[in-house]
């Protein structure tokens, strides 16, 4: 066949371009993959898009609204307290959320709070550290929340 070299540039150029998915093997890692951080402030309510999925939404400042996109199958999101503030995760348009709350309220007994069928919630109470893990299967928005006080569901 011959002996043509390709150098490092263009082999990486051609594997950039590939329009398929690339099926890594068993003991493959990803060296330096991080996930993206969305800060999230007061200065205006943060709507999330389909695209955003697997990003870390950092909420800082006072109190604000954070929206979820329209339901995409796979979306997830992890959104996260940074400052001690009562702010509010919603669903897009009449969406809902299926999940429940989990909370200590400042104690060492733990509550739970059902938010199945709403679709606002808010942190009453809110700490640095409450936590909001959402994905999507395309139809709902399922949550577990990890939060100090109780979190108030509400429909729209």
């Amino acid at each position: 066949m011959g002996t043509k070299r390709i150098g490092l540039a263009r082999t990486q150029a051609l594997i950039e371009n590939l329009k398929r998915e690339l099926a890594l093997g068993e003991g493959t890692s990803l060296v330096g993959a991080k996930k993206v951080v969305k800060e999230s402030s007061n200065a205006a309510p943060l709507t999330l898009t389909a695209e955003d999925s697997g990003c870390i939404v950092s909420m800082t400042g006072t109190a604000h609204t954070v929206t979820l996109p329209a339901p995409t199958a796979g979306a997830c999101f992890t959104i996260v307290a940074a400052s001690a503030a009562n702010h509010k995760v919603f669903t897009a348009g009449t969406n809902v959320f299926q999940g429940q709350n989990l909370h200590s309220g400042g104690g060492t007994t733990v509550a739970i709070v059902d938010l199945r069928a709403k679709g606002k919630l808010t942190l009453s109470g809110g700490v640095i550290g409450d936590l909001f893990d959402i994905w999507c299967d395309g139809t709902n928005w399922y949550v577990h929340a990890l939060t100090d006080a109780a979190v108030t569901p509400g429909t729209f």
